[in-house]
């Protein structure tokens, strides 16, 4: 792939990876700014959302990328703050915003599941855009593969290996997160609670993403289990299955309660 679209006069460089980052904040505020109006929400809604979902996704992404590889970083701090060098983790990006968005809910004084029933649909179409610019820049591979749709990086600027066919990780979750968003819209009017987008996003998104670390080879996001009973269980497969026990009791319980928010 590309990473480098074009290098101005001066020497900076146009990365491809901002450019569909950025598309793929924009498409999910428009859904989010329409369905807003439908679901009551303020009237700076989307101007908040902004701020929030931009601003959680770099510092959360970046900081549970530091965590997983402090010894990268430890001797050289300034180097956290460097994000044109690449290290975001998605599921740290994912998690604060979701805080985010709690301590809006309260502030503005609108029920959280209503908000996050709003706000799934909209995070998947943004990560299936998003994957795309990880293809261009090369981050998040997989593991070498024959498969007939293997891709091969031969850019310098990649960060994955070249020259070596690999599984295209960031295609199969594309993939899936478009197939994902598609039901959560076809659902918004049609869910039996409140709740139930978000129970079901982080019920089907942890397994998908945990089926797709099977094929992936870019080890810089850590493990949550090393070398146990021979096994490696990545950061991310760790945090997707805490997710789906409890996208499970909240199933439970919310689908008890009878309540079905306007949407």
């Amino acid at each position: 792939m590309h990473p480098i679209l074009f290098t101005l006069p001066n020497g900076f460089e146009i990365h491809v990876y901002g450019l569909i980052a950025t598309l793929g904040l924009g498409l999910p505020m428009f859904l989010a700014h329409r369905w807003g109006k439908e679901d009551g929400m303020p009237r700076d809604f989307v101007l908040d959302l902004v701020l929030m979902c931009y601003g959680g996704t770099i510092v959360g992404a970046r900081a549970e990328y530091v965590r997983t590889n402090w010894s990268q970083f430890s001797g050289d701090l300034p180097a956290i703050f460097n994000l044109r060098s690449g290290g975001q983790v998605f599921y740290g990006g994912l998690l604060t915003v979701i805080a985010l968005l709690m301590i809006y809910s309260r502030v503005k004084r609108i029920r959280p599941l209503v908000l996050l029933d709003l706000m799934v649909p909209c995070l998947a179409v943004g990560l299936a855009i998003g994957r795309l610019g990880c293809l261009f820049a090369g981050c998040c591979y997989g593991a070498p593969t024959d498969l007939p749709w293997a891709i091969t990086f031969t850019d310098p600027n990649s960060v994955a290996p070249l020259g070596v066919a690999l599984h295209p990780t960031q295609l199969y979750e594309t993939g899936y997160c478009l197939l994902l968003a598609g039901g959560l819209i076809w659902m918004r009017g049609r869910k039996r609670f409140t709740g139930q987008l978000v129970v079901i996003y982080f019920t089907i998104y942890p397994i998908l993403r945990s089926l797709n670390e099977l094929v992936r080879d870019d080890d810089q996001r850590g493990y949550f289990l090393e070398g146990v009973l021979g096994q490696h269980l990545t950061n991310a497969q760790g945090i997707s299955a805490t997710m789906v026990v409890a996208s499970l009791i909240g199933w439970v319980i919310l689908s008890r309660k009878k309540d079905v928010a306007e949407s």
